[in-house]
């Protein structure tokens, strides 16, 4: 099952557009995250692109410039909707790899109950870290 049949269409309803990709399943039809994909994928492109950008125009890349650059409330915000775009993207696409590839249902569950654990405490994890040095200036 590594190639997918994809139907992609809009869905037209009350003035609204919307944009659907569809993939055939074992119970029919479903709606899929395909969109979701591209778009935090663009998002992940342009802020890790201003993320290396920013990193490279320091003057130096000692503690102090690092936690002076992430005190910064610009930086900070930016970091979190970075951080925040790719543990989604990442979700995204391991879900997806995880229901097309792990058979078993018990299996799958658990694979999914584990990733969406992973992700959000990932997630939490470093938003946590960012907020601390952003707030604190990284004193303890």
């Amino acid at each position: 099952m590594a190639f997918h049949t994809w139907q992609i269409g809009l869905d037209i309803q009350n003035r609204q557009i919307c944009a659907l990709a569809l993939q055939p399943r074992r119970d029919g039809w479903q709606l899929r995250h395909w969109w979701q994909q591209r778009l935090t994928a663009v998002g992940n492109l342009l802020l890790v692109t201003w993320f290396v950008g920013s990193l490279l125009r320091l003057p130096v890349h000692d503690y102090a410039a690092i936690v002076t650059w992430l005190s910064s409330p610009i930086v900070a915000v930016a970091l979190i909707l970075m951080t925040v775009s790719v543990f989604y993207h990442f979700r995204l696409g391991l879900q997806v790899f995880i229901e097309d590839y792990v058979h078993d249902d018990a299996s799958r569950v658990a694979a999914l109950i584990a990733l969406n654990f992973y992700v959000v405490g990932g997630a939490a994890l470093a938003i946590f870290s960012i907020a601390k040095i952003a707030f604190a200036g990284g004193h303890a």
